[in-house]
């Protein structure tokens, strides 16, 4: 296998769809975080440390998200971080969430936006572009709608 076929798996595999992307994995493969973006030396060594710790990580939003009593805040907090590393499991989780978050506009919004930005990103741009524009017309007047109407008008 060329260098080229395995880093283009690697990139396939972990499902990484920006670069530079820092992936922190365990001695199995399995991702305990990652970090999008540019990191200088400081910050850098900080992210290391708190994944040290295991603070914020996947494996303990996960954990978190399972405890009971049915903590919606922390089934957010891991559908949210799941989204950077499996884009149709985070769907899932947000879907799964929705009827939660009925009672709770904003909420919904943000939901049904990172099921469209899975939809993006598992390369679906068609869908994802409905599914932003449904939210805008449909949940008028919640902040995050207005802010998925202005993305609806600059992507096409």
């Amino acid at each position: 296998m060329s260098e080229g076929s395995e880093a283009e798996a690697l990139q396939r595999s972990y499902q990484i769809h920006e670069f530079p992307t820092l992936l922190v994995v365990d001695g199995e493969g399995r991702e305990l975080d990652r970090y999008l973006g540019f990191l200088d030396g400081p910050a850098l060594l900080k992210e290391l440390e708190r994944i040290l710790r295991g603070e914020g990580t996947l494996p303990a939003l996960a954990a978190a998200a399972k405890q009971p009593p049915d903590d919606l805040a922390a089934q957010q907090a891991y559908a949210t971080r799941l989204l950077k590393s499996d884009a149709k499991a985070a769907e899932g989780v947000f879907t799964a969430l929705l009827p939660r978050l009925a009672a709770r506009p904003e909420e919904a919004v943000k939901a049904r936006l990172a099921i469209a930005k899975a939809a993006a990103l598992a390369g679906d741009e068609d869908r994802s572009l409905e599914l932003t524009r449904k939210v805008a017309v449909e949940w008028v007047g919640v902040a995050a709608a207005n802010e998925a109407l202005l993305e609806v008008v600059q992507r096409l």
